[in-house]
């Protein structure tokens, strides 16, 4: 995607109007791959904090991007991903299976995007892999 490159570099060059022209384009995508991942457990507040978070990340980290390497969405998608799994894991230490069950949620271990990642890591030379 040439424009979201272009945008990108517009981050990184802290051109005024960057970041908050990729939080208009890219909310109502991170909305859904929150909940999604979240499979509805979390809170509306605790989403739209992770959103924040996920916004100030890519603002953080927006001079290590490369978009040649990978998109902005799909960056955004990852960092979403793992905040979901973060705080869904240390609410889930203290809840009992049946509930864990009940908002559809898995161990790590169990996880279709966990067992996907390893499984594309194991396909990787060795020292990629490493």
């Amino acid at each position: 995607m040439a424009d979201e490159a272009k945008l990108l570099r517009r981050l990184q060059n802290s051109t005024p109007g960057a970041l908050e022209r990729l939080i208009q384009l890219y909310t109502p995508y991170l909305s859904t791959v929150i909940y999604r991942a979240g499979g509805g457990a979390l809170p509306q507040e605790d989403q739209e904090e992770l959103m924040a978070d996920v916004f100030i990340a890519l603002w953080r980290n927006a001079a290590v991007l490369d978009p040649v390497r990978g998109s902005v969405r799909a960056y955004l998608a990852a960092a979403a991903r793992n905040g979901v799994y973060k705080r869904l894991q240390g609410r889930s230490a203290n809840l009992p299976l049946e509930e864990l069950a009940e908002h559809g949620l898995e161990p790590a271990w169990e996880d279709p995007d966990t067992l996907s990642l390893w499984d594309a890591v194991a396909r990787l030379g060795e020292e990629d892999c490493e």
